[in-house]
């Protein structure tokens, strides 16, 4: 089948061509390039006509042409000096980058996987879920990334209320399928609302910490959408109990949303989640723009929290949180009662979060399930792999025995040549049928570090050290502490507490032992 991104190109191409080429330099997109793109889909005739609504297509069309003469409009014309006469030269400083609405950030990684010539196609079938269920059973998944195949030929399933951890080796594409799944490149049912974090807030003087987390007009307003499709939906499902029951469940989840994204409750649940991600309540009153990168990707993590959507993927969530953020943000996944799908490297989490293991195998190019969490994922892998190995090797002996009886007997007398032969169809039919693949070694890596030798006690011993910004309170303040040649440390501590710091004050004082303060 025809790639999406192919098409999506196109019609984006179409839509932009024709807006520009109408428009010229001054731009009026809720009329000349409106009409435009409706004549193109309707064809020319009476005022009446252009008020019929456009398709979902066009309307993505429209929307990509309307950023990219946006930007057009925005770029110096060739041929003007940058600083007019008379005009005040602009500030350096960046321009707040714009949040994206859900739409902007599906088209995004549409745009994404285009650009990195990633590929997805699924057998047609798949596309006839009902439009109301909350499960994804896609059929012949393949993901191919520069024509390699990430995977190939599986099936993606997806049950509503399971938090699933994705597994698999670096590279093998964990991150690619994760934004194939958000992009819908993959057919996901429409009740079914996907967020996927991959991105840190917005730098930004307009808006604090916690604003940017509650304020979400735009999702009010899609939600309150679709509970007005849901309810239409629930007159038309006449006597069907079955849909009447699946609806009205997906329209107590709308309900129960609108209701959390309430004004009155809004801010301190929002607060709260910043709260236990590492925001003091000053932090969270601190424009966004305050905030390092690391910082920013909270906000945005506590963003995706707050809207509680049907699907969440998050693509290493552990990342820049000091250890009690993590314990807060596992104890908050792990009562996550909708789909969460994520990548993480941390199996104690996972041991506490997951419900459900899906592993990429590089290998066969598939998409593996397992119930419970990691460790019973590597008991039941273990387990498979035992009885898989034992029928590998059975299998193999057997054909080995058949191959070696029809070497010996297949010239001897008429009777031996015939059992040969009979034994030769049996192989046949064994091969035909399929073997059972050899299970996939594991790779154990054997560390090992040069013999320090015997060091005298101390091996390391800090007397007195005090350390702290200018302008702020110490980060610590007259510290003694030593190590010995036997002694396995963990510094652990909030960000910003100063660890990073006592290490280079350690290898500084390395070279400054003769001060007395390093032994």
């Amino acid at each position: 089948m025809s790639s999406w991104a192919a098409k999506q190109a196109k019609k984006a191409e179409f839509a932009l061509n024709k807006a520009l080429d109408t428009a010229g330099d001054s731009i009026d997109f809720e009329g000349t390039v409106a009409k435009d793109v409706r004549g193109a889909a309707m064809g020319e005739g009476d005022e009446e006509l252009f008020e019929k609504k456009l398709s979902k297509e066009e309307k993505k069309a429209l929307a990509k042409a309307k950023r990219e003469a946006k930007k057009k409009a925005k770029a110096p014309k060739k041929g003007k000096k940058d600083d007019a006469a008379g005009e005040e030269k602009k500030s350096d400083d960046p321009e707040p980058v714009e949040f994206l609405t859900k739409e902007q950030r599906r088209e995004k990684l549409l745009d994404d996987l285009s650009k990195n010539d990633i590929v997805v196609t699924y057998e047609a079938n798949s596309t006839k879920m009902h439009a109301n269920t909350r499960d994804i059973n896609v059929s012949g998944v393949t993901v191919s990334f520069h024509g390699k195949h990430l995977v190939e030929e599986t099936d993606l399933v997806i049950n509503y209320g399971n938090r699933y951890g994705f597994i698999g080796p670096n590279g093998s594409g964990k991150s690619t399928v994760m934004k194939a799944i958000a992009a819908r490149a993959i057919p996901i049912p429409d009740a079914i609302d996907i967020y996927f974090l991959d991105a840190e807030y917005e730098a930004t003087d307009t808006k604090t910490a916690l604003q940017a987390v509650f304020e979400v007009q735009d999702e009010v307003k899609e939600l309150e959408s679709k509970a007005e499709q849901l309810n239409n939906a629930m007159g038309d499902a006449g006597d069907d109990e079955e849909l009447q029951t699946s609806i009205q469940s997906q329209l107590e989840g709308v309900y129960e949303r609108l209701e959390a994204m309430d004004v009155n409750t809004a801010e301190a649940r929002a607060s709260t989640i910043l709260h236990g991600l590492g925001f003091t309540t000053k932090m969270q009153h601190q424009k966004t723009r305050e905030f390092s990168g690391g910082w920013r990707m909270r906000i945005a993590l506590a963003r995706a929290l707050f809207l509680r959507p049907e699907f969440l993927l998050l693509d290493e969530p552990t990342n820049h949180l000091d250890m009690e953020a993590v314990f807060w943000l596992e104890e908050y996944l792990s009562k996550w009662d909708k789909i969460l799908f994520f990548v993480c490297h941390s199996q104690d989490f996972m041991n506490n979060v997951c419900t459900n293991i899906v592993r990429l195998d590089p290998t066969f190019k598939k998409l593996r399930y397992y119930s419970g969490n990691y460790d019973t994922y590597v008991q039941t892998r273990r387990d498979q792999d035992m009885v898989q190995m034992r029928q590998y090797e059975a299998e193999q002996r057997d054909i080995a025995e058949i191959k070696d009886f029809i070497a010996r007997f297949g010239h001897g007398t008429v009777k031996m040549v015939r059992q040969a032969q009979a034994r030769e169809k049996l192989l046949q039919k064994k091969l035909e049928a399929g073997l059972t693949e050899k299970p996939e070694e594991y790779k154990m890596w054997d560390w090992t570090f040069p013999d320090a030798g015997q060091l005298p006690v101390p091996v390391l011993a800090i007397e007195r050290l005090t350390f702290k910004y200018p302008g702020g309170d110490p980060l610590y303040d007259n510290v003694d502490f030593g190590i010995d040649l036997q002694t396995r440390v963990a510094l652990v501590g909030p960000n910003g507490a100063g660890k990073s710091k006592s290490f280079h004050h350690i290898e500084l004082s390395v070279s400054l032992y003769f001060h007395g303060l390093l032994k």
